[in-house]
């Protein structure tokens, strides 16, 4: 499904290192959110991951700058790409929160939507690793796996829309902004992840006809 040449490395292989990072990523955050110990560290960790993300973004755009044809459309690619990017922008961003806002502890509404971005991650991861084998991913297997992902994504909302209630309820001021905005960052997290399966959905589609 990916062209392959000796002066690049393939697509699937950028996009599988990618969506583990993400997924290394999301469970530092939890560590960091579980503990809330050795902060600064914690957060560099996942600095550092995001880095790494960004060298391969930057990876991809080289390789398709390279590459006369793909059997993968050029503008998927760099869709995908993006929503992989997101995905690991956003738990990068909320580590951040972290220290912006000095929180000394984390709500539970945040920790309950990192443990389900933590299911989605490893189901894109999958999918990509399926989307790549000499036996493809099917249509069937990309559409269960998008339905898995929507259910998924709805606990996500349904989590952040109960949050904001007690948020409301229970606090006010800096506090509540601070708060607020770190359930919303990870909200979108899962809406991202969605979006990803969305695209690897897209292109299975188009291979299939």
């Amino acid at each position: 499904m990916f062209e392959k040449t000796a002066h690049k490395r393939p697509f699937e292989v950028i996009f599988h290192e990618h969506i583990s990072l993400s997924e290394d990523c999301a469970a530092k955050l939890m560590q960091l959110f579980l503990t809330m110990d050795n902060i600064p560290g914690r957060i560099r960790e996942i600095i550092d991951l995001e880095h790494e993300g960004d060298r391969l973004n930057r990876e991809v755009y080289r390789t398709i700058d390279r590459s006369f044809m793909t059997k993968i459309e050029k503008p998927d690619i760099q869709q995908l790409t993006h929503q992989l990017d997101d995905i690991l922008d956003g738990l990068h961003d909320a580590a951040y929160l972290v220290d912006i806002c000095d929180m000394k502890n984390i709500r539970q509404e945040a920790i309950d939507i990192v443990a389900v971005i933590e299911e989605m991650i490893p189901i894109l991861k999958e999918n990509i690793f399926l989307m790549t084998t000499r036996k493809g991913l099917s249509l069937e297997q990309s559409q269960e796996a998008h339905a898995k992902m929507d259910v998924l994504e709805t606990k996500a909302d349904e989590i952040w829309r109960n949050g904001v209630k007690h948020l409301y309820q229970e606090l006010d001021g800096k506090e509540f902004i601070a708060r607020k905005e770190m359930i919303d960052a990870l909200e979108e997290v899962s809406d991202r992840c969605l979006k990803a399966m969305s695209v690897i959905d897209s292109i299975v589609r188009k291979d299939s006809h």
